[in-house]
């Protein structure tokens, strides 16, 4: 299997392009959801982090 070396610059205006669209975009924020997650976290203190989460999810 042949790997080629590629340059950071060969996609830094790639990255940059992307990043600027990202960061244009207006932000939300869902105050239900957040409430739901804190309900949830406060609910599973004892279980691990990851399961914590896929349940408020």
């Amino acid at each position: 299997m042949q790997v080629e070396q590629v340059s950071p610059h060969d996609y830094k205006d790639r990255i940059l392009r992307f990043k600027k669209r990202v960061v244009s975009q207006p932000h939300e924020l869902c105050i239900e959801r957040a409430k739901l997650f804190t309900e949830s976290y406060k609910t599973t203190k004892n279980e691990p982090q990851n399961i914590r989460f896929a349940k408020a999810m």
